[in-house]
């Protein structure tokens, strides 16, 4: 977040996606907490030389702010608690994926695209800003294949296949911020269930964002002896991916990260958790957290 205040105009926003997971999801407070931190983040950052001669309403739309943002968000943790309340157990593939059945896709429209979605917009609308809730597949945001299944059980959990920014670009360039759940549909229109670092991860690579915050109850990246690792370049991902402590989660969090930077190299990732306010600003300056990148450039 360090453009020079000469280069600060609404023609050079800075393109910021913000992946929420974890306990931020939980309830509207944790989550408001999140969005009232990046109110003021957004409000320091716009341009302080604006003529004074120019209304407040014309101020606001000619000088938009210098952040674009696009949240994506997960909801394992309450989908898999909604599950348990019908009778439904949460199950994982060899690989590490969820396995969706019919049942469970069912609970991820409802749970991740719905009670989930509508919590983060409302959290987003309580501080003013203009926010749209969609899913990944709106607009053809993401095209998914469905993962091939353990066994006979009808397995909706999918990756991506193709990505499309273009009604994401279309919400920002008119002053709204995307809210996008993972819930997702093949080409054909058949439902999909990703995880919602692969969909954050392709949307950021596709819409070249300049910054990726993955949020969550994790402080950042530890190595073999539990220390966090402030930074961390991509050509370190292979053999960190080898070691043993990084698994499940954090495992494909990564592998997702790797494939991105492959795409994106001038793209930084930044992995931490936010616990109260200016969070945000120090996370973005890689002052907390662990913070990925192509290279030392």
């Amino acid at each position: 977040m360090n453009i020079p205040p000469s280069q600060k105009t609404p023609t050079t926003p800075q393109r910021v996606l913000i992946k929420l997971g974890g306990s931020f999801l939980q309830n509207a407070t944790s989550c408001g907490h999140v969005f009232a931190d990046l109110k003021t983040l957004i409000q320091k950052d716009i341009p302080k030389n604006i003529p004074k001669n120019i209304q407040a309403h014309t101020r606001e739309r000619a000088y938009r702010q210098p952040i674009q943002l696009i949240i994506v968000h997960g909801g394992g943790e309450q989908l898999g608690t909604f599950a348990h309340t019908q009778g439904t157990d949460t199950r994982f593939d060899t690989e590490g994926n969820r396995v969706t059945d019919t049942d469970m896709m069912s609970y991820a429209d409802m749970i991740l695209g719905g009670a989930v979605n509508a919590r983060i917009l409302r959290s987003a609308l309580s501080q003013g800003m203009s926010a749209v809730g969609i899913n990944a597949a709106s607009g053809g945001t993401i095209s998914a294949t469905h993962l091939t299944s353990d066994d006979a059980t009808p397995n909706f959990s999918a990756s991506v296949k193709t990505c499309n920014t273009k009604l994401l670009t279309c919400l920002i360039q008119n002053g709204f911020i995307p809210i996008i759940s993972s819930v997702a549909a093949t080409q054909e229109g058949a439902p999909c269930n990703i995880n919602a670092d692969d969909v954050a991860m392709s949307i950021a690579s596709e819409w070249k964002a300049e910054y990726v915050l993955l949020l969550s109850d994790v402080e950042g990246v530890y190595d073999a002896s539990l220390t966090l690792m402030p930074a961390i370049f991509m050509h370190e991902l292979p053999s960190i991916l080898t070691q043993e402590h990084i698994r499940d989660g954090m495992k494909k969090k990564l592998t997702s990260i790797y494939t991105a930077l492959c795409a994106s190299p001038s793209m930084r990732v930044i992995i931490g958790t936010h616990k109260g306010t200016g969070d945000m600003r120090r996370l973005l300056q890689s002052e907390r957290g662990t913070s990925i990148r192509a290279s030392y450039t």
